[in-house]
């Protein structure tokens, strides 16, 4: 008859993000994703870890952000929110491990350690250790580097560190001056 449709013609290919019912597709909810496609209930929408949340139609266990006061920890393609450690800034949502972002005075060894340690400098907004998100160790201040900040990453003997300050310090006088005299001088002396 005219109008019909086959019952094959009448399904519905539910996309990742939805579900789908009565040939109708459903949007899983806020704080849910689906990465299935022909998903035909509402439990293919899976809840995100705790302390976290997405926005509808989410499509991957990476739509879920951990709130603020936790940070992002993926082991195993799988994410626990964390409580953001004392030292750490995890004001907004979306901190990540690898992007934790230290207090003023806070150091750890590299992006991939959530141990965070108070600088013995112990000079809070005039530590070596600056606060903020780093590539590595730290962060620290310019030109510093190493374990708590305490290193100079220059290779020549231009620069010091001073305790007193928590920096890296220009050395007083320029140290290539008495060598450039010396050399000119034996020169003239073989002259």
């Amino acid at each position: 008859e005219m109008g019909m449709r086959s019952e094959a013609e009448g399904c519905h290919n539910c996309t990742a993000g939805y579900w789908c019912s009565a040939g109708k597709a459903i949007e899983c909810v806020r704080n849910t994703f689906n990465e299935l496609s022909s998903a035909d209930d509402q439990s293919y929408c899976v809840q995100c870890p705790d302390n976290s949340g997405s926005p509808a139609s989410s499509t991957s266990q990476a739509a879920c952000n951990c709130v603020a006061g936790y940070y992002a920890l993926w082991e195993n393609d799988t994410l626990s929110c964390e409580l953001c450690p004392i030292g750490a800034s995890c004001t907004g949502s979306g901190v990540t491990l690898a992007r934790l972002p230290l207090e003023p005075g806070y150091y750890r060894t590299g992006n991939a350690s959530s141990d965070l340690r108070l600088c013995p400098d112990n000079a809070g907004n005039n530590s070596g250790c600056v606060g903020g998100v780093g590539e590595g160790e730290g962060p620290c201040r310019e030109w510093l580097q190493g374990p708590y900040c305490k290193l100079c990453n220059v290779t020549d003997t231009s620069r010091y560190y001073d305790a007193d300050e928590s920096a890296c310090v220009l050395c007083e006088g320029d140290v290539t001056a008495p060598l450039v005299i010396g050399v000119v001088g034996a020169l003239a002396g073989v002259a």
